[in-house]
């Protein structure tokens, strides 16, 4: 069986996707998506570009405090509060998809206070904020077909 051959990158490649993040101001996983890596190594690039960008741009860049990066760097696990978050915005991400896009943050708790997950209104618009999940927008009916009249 053969091995699919490990990608490497240049480090004019690794520099250039830290600036797409940090100087464009583009997201991480959509930096990510568009370079087709992965956000792992995006992650790792740009903890490696530390020495060169100041503590406060690289925070700014993983929408963290810097008390938050230093845990982070030092490999210090994310606090009970945080890891609860991240378990809830699993939950909002599942009943997002589930209701197509469509549900907003009052059918969402409705949702999940029915799969027993207590979480604030509030707290799930900011995590949906957070994530980049709106709502879709219009009927969702299929738009009509040109030529053809309906009586």
């Amino acid at each position: 069986m053969n091995r699919i051959p490990r990608r490497v990158f240049t480090g004019e490649f690794k520099a250039e996707a830290v600036k797409l993040v940090s100087e464009q101001g583009v997201r991480k996983s959509e930096a990510a998506r568009r370079l087709d890596v992965s956000l792992k190594s995006l992650d790792d690039w740009i903890d490696h570009a530390r020495h060169r960008y100041p503590l406060a741009v690289l925070c700014r860049l993983l929408r963290t405090s810097r008390s938050g990066y230093l845990a982070w760097a030092d490999g210090k696990p994310l606090s009970a509060q945080r890891l609860e978050s991240e378990r809830r915005l699993v939950a909002i991400r599942a009943v997002h998809a589930k209701g197509r896009g469509h549900y907003g943050p009052e059918k969402i708790r409705t949702e999940l206070q029915a799969q027993g997950i207590t979480v604030g209104l509030n707290h799930i618009k900011r995590l949906r904020k957070q994530d980049g999940i709106r709502c879709a927008r219009g009927s969702g009916a299929p738009p009509p077909i040109s030529g053809i009249v309906c009586r």
